[in-house]
């Protein structure tokens, strides 16, 4: 070994010995004691520019595997091989990397890991195939209705499937129904449909393999060589519309539909302005983010927002590091800063004087929620601490409930960090790990590290029950009167539902691996339903918690573009948005099922100089808007629905088919 190579191992030495006030903690930057060895502010810069674990490569897969999902096969004029298969999310006609894809092989065979694909069957996603591996703006495309279960078998795309799905998207006759589209384009007995024009019998219209000999699939096809050219002559029309409009794919299928209708022909050419006219004939939705977005300094390039409530006409955002509590006005279109105020910070709010009073880590502002109007309203302010590996010098001090002031929104008044005694202002509570506040307002919980969790009044934080486990508890949420509580532990990982005024546990879930890292409740008159994501995961799950003594049962699972950071309900339980790192995806529920509405690439959307693409925090201030947080900013984002189909009227309808399907 070199004498450098020496010199530098008893550095790295050294500096692990002096770091333990570092190890996991949150702080990315400057967050150790005076005297220690750490790296600098420069090093990170900012704490979103981190990147996110890379998982391991998978293995190129050479031969097909079947796996325990989806399986089928592709097929046009002929197997597809090599060609991406994948659930589109988004929509956007691409296998994009965060959207579960496979490849085909011989005899276009593929398949999808169960696990992989429930996120997007929920959602309606539908099954595309691109036939290059490169997705060049030449390739043709197949698609198929989404499967019903993720584990469903043979499910083939084809020409057939292909027009089947298009009707369900833009026919109001056939909307969000495959059967009713099979029948739409089925041929009769006498090789007609119902409107003189057909395109196949039923069972090549639910995906059955065409090209596989009869006496093989033990199916009557009926197949035969004018099928065969009216194949060939779809396929062919089929890559002649998309080669004009290859991101607009699904446009472009409904337009030669149109234009195949119209014409008694299989073989036609559309164009550009055939394709721009179709619209998908579903709930009409405008989703956008505000412009300009409001924007406030920073104490220190560390901090960034860590939670943010909704309450009324009012906002208000907590920041970590330097802790602080803006609120803001939501009265008009464009929300804007009413106060700007230190909370739980040390009088001159320098990171020295912070690190000297509470230790290594400071303790940090986490949780903040305004209590419903009434004779006194306040904000309520979680603090915790962020590192208990250091200096336990002040570890406890300070950590817990704070009351701040709300009698005057534009003048919240500053508090010293731990500067007020145990009282009606101030509750002790080591370890805090997540705080909750009941919807009437009437009670707040708080969770621990310490294994150990409290619900007390919110009038004067006088105690009502106390809970001890032999795990640390993490997630809390309160229901509207505060009569229960849903916790998450770890070690084992799972949720609990408890009764707080006998203390009893009612049931209890296992999450595997990971615990649930927060939870949105939504109170309905006959479903009340609960969502979470657990660690380092980019699902988000919605159970159905109606009766509490049942365990709790898997109603959805909703995927975001990677590891989720924070996500809301709306008030009706209609709507659901998921950021990521860099992005947000908007899920609509109705019913039994989910589909996503957008999914907004916040780069693309907003042009925030100083504000990193994080998302950190969101919240629904209405059932069609809600307000997003960033680093040092909000934004809000719209959410606006036309006419639902379902409302149309037979007029309304007939004169679709004037437009599109009247032969010319």
């Amino acid at each position: 070994m070199k004498i450098n190579d020496k010199v530098n191992l008893v550095l790295l030495m050294m500096m692990a010995i002096l770091l333990p006030a570092c190890e996991e903690s949150d702080y990315k930057a400057g967050d150790c004691s005076a005297g220690s060895i750490c790296a600098s502010e420069s090093t990170f810069n900012e704490v979103e520019l981190i990147p996110e674990p890379v998982p391991e490569p998978v293995p190129d897969q050479t031969a097909y595997i079947e796996k325990d999902g989806v399986t089928g096969k592709v097929l046009g004029a002929d197997y597809w091989v090599n060609a991406v298969v994948c659930f589109d999310n988004n929509r956007n006609a691409l296998c994009d990397t965060s959207e579960p894809s496979t490849v085909t092989f011989e005899d276009g065979k593929y398949s999808f890991k169960a696990s992989d694909i429930i996120a997007s069957i929920s959602s309606n996603a539908p099954l595309l195939a691109r036939k290059d591996s490169e997705q060049d703006s030449k390739g043709i495309a197949l698609y198929a209705p989404t499967p019903i279960n993720s584990a469903d078998k043979n499910i083939n795309i084809t020409v057939f499937t292909t027009l089947v799905h298009s009707e369900t998207q833009f026919n109001p006759y056939t909307l969000a129904n495959t059967a009713s589209a099979q029948e739409s384009l089925k041929v009769s007995v006498d090789g007609l449909s119902i409107d003189g024009f057909g395109f196949a019998n039923e069972v090549l219209l639910s995906g059955q393999d065409y090209l596989e000999s009869d006496v093989e699939s033990g199916v009557e096809l009926g197949v035969d060589d004018v099928m065969f050219a009216q194949i060939d002559a779809i396929a062919t029309s089929l890559h002649q519309a998309q080669s004009i409009a290859a991101t607009d794919i699904y446009k472009a299928v409904a337009a030669m539909l149109d234009s195949m209708y119209q014409l008694n022909t299989y073989t036609t050419s559309i164009s550009l302005e055939s394709i721009n006219v179709q619209n998908i004939q579903e709930t009409e939705v405008d989703i956008s983010l505000s412009t300009p977005h409001v924007e406030w300094d920073i104490g220190y390039i560390e901090e960034e927002n860590s939670d943010l409530d909704v309450q009324g006409d009012y906002a208000v955002v907590g920041s970590k590091w330097h802790n602080r509590l803006i609120v803001l006005n939501l009265a008009q279109e464009i929300p804007s800063t009413l106060s700007f105020n230190n909370f739980a910070a040390s009088p001159d709010v320098d990171r020295d004087d912070i690190d000297g009073f509470t230790g290594a880590s400071e303790q940090s502002l986490a949780n903040i929620r305004i209590t419903p109007p009434s004779s006194v309203q306040s904000v309520l302010v979680g603090v915790e601490k962020k590192n208990k590996s250091g200096s336990e010098e002040g570890a406890d001090s300070g950590v817990g409930l704070y009351r701040a002031n709300f009698s005057n929104p534009s003048e919240i008044p500053f508090q010293r960090f731990a500067g007020v005694s145990e009282g009606q202002d101030f509750y002790s509570f080591p370890d805090l790990n997540a705080m909750s506040l009941s919807s009437d307002g009437s009670r707040v919980a708080l969770s621990g590290g310490n294994k150990k969790m409290v619900v007390l009044q919110t009038d004067d934080f006088s105690l009502l029950n106390e809970f001890s486990s032999d795990s640390k508890y993490r997630a809390v949420i309160l229901n509207e009167d505060g009569s229960l509580a849903y916790v998450s532990l770890s070690a084992p990982d799972r949720m609990e539902i408890l009764d707080v005024t006998t203390g009893t546990k009612l049931t209890s879930l296992s999450t595997g691996t990971e615990y649930p890292k927060e939870f949105k409740l939504v109170q309905g008159s006959e479903l009340t339903q609960i969502a979470w994501y657990l660690g380092k995961s980019n699902i988000l799950s919605i159970y159905n918690v109606t009766d509490p003594s049942v365990e709790p049962v898997l109603l959805h699972t909703l995927a975001a573009q990677s590891n989720i950071t924070s996500f809301d309900v709306s008030p009706d339980g209609t709507l659901v948005i998921i950021g990521s790192s860099g992005s947000l995806v908007v899920y609509s529920i109705e019913n039994n099922t989910s589909k996503v509405l957008k999914t907004l690439l916040i780069e693309k959307e907003i042009e925030l100089v100083s504000t990193p693409l994080k998302v950190g925090s969101i919240a629904f201030s209405s059932n069609n808007r809600a307000l997003i947080a960033t680093k040092n900013a909000l934004q809000t984002l719209d959410i606006a629905f036309s006419e639902a189909p379902s409302a149309w009227s037979d007029e309304t309808k007939q004169a679709w088919f004037d437009v599109h399907r009247a032969n010319q």
